[in-house]
């Protein structure tokens, strides 16, 4: 495998909470004083974990062993993403609310695209029960598996939904919203979400 063709994709950036100088440079420590051949997880050439402890072992020189991940397409490893990410405990409040309401709108494409998969030929009729799972439903698991009210999963997906279009228009403002530098409530990243206008302002700041 080619090391300096390994990244974290474009579409994955924002995923990973960057580790503070304080924490990286305590990894760093540790695993230059350990100097034992590190597992990372990979799909293709696409890091499946927080690029910082895959840049210090090549840096330092430290031995590698790839875990070669499968999926079937982009959204199953976001899914991977956040259910891993979810479990570290340094995460701010803002990008917690981002994975959690993205583990819900990839597992929204996820129910639609294996729905037509199974059903190629089938007219999608909801009142016949012909119809892929619905956000209530999609909601409901989620909420069930973090144990929390199945009205929070939504209302994250709206977030997440809202840090999306902002970061397409302006990925530095989305950054320092997920990192805290920006503090916003729920109710007005809606609103500067159908703002341009502010939302350009900001990224000008």
């Amino acid at each position: 495998m080619d090391e300096s063709k390994i990244s974290v994709a474009k579409e994955f950036l924002f995923l990973f909470q960057p580790l503070s100088l304080e924490d990286r440079g305590e990894l760093e420590e540790r695993l230059v004083a350990e100097d034992i051949c590190q597992t990372i997880a990979v799909w293709g050439n696409t890091l499946m974990e927080p690029p910082e402890r895959f840049q210090i072992c090549r840096d330092w020189g430290i031995g590698i062993k790839y875990q070669e991940m499968d999926f079937l397409d982009t959204l199953d490893a976001g899914v991977y993403i956040c259910r891993k990410e979810l479990s570290r405990k340094d995460l701010t409040i803002e990008m917690r609310t981002y994975l959690i309401g993205l583990l819900f709108l990839y597992r929204q494409e996820i129910a639609a695209r294996d729905f037509v998969n199974r059903n190629p030929n089938t007219i999608i009729c909801r009142r016949q029960g012909n119809r892929p799972k619905g956000m209530y439903e999609t909601a409901g698991e989620i909420s069930r598996e973090l144990n929390l009210a199945t009205g929070t999963i939504l209302k994250y997906g709206r977030y997440a939904s809202a840090i999306e279009s902002i970061k397409r228009l302006e990925p530095s403002v989305a950054k320092a919203i997920l990192s805290h530098r920006i503090r916003i409530s729920h109710e007005d990243l809606q609103e500067l979400n159908s703002n341009e206008e502010r939302i350009s302002i900001y990224g000008r700041r």
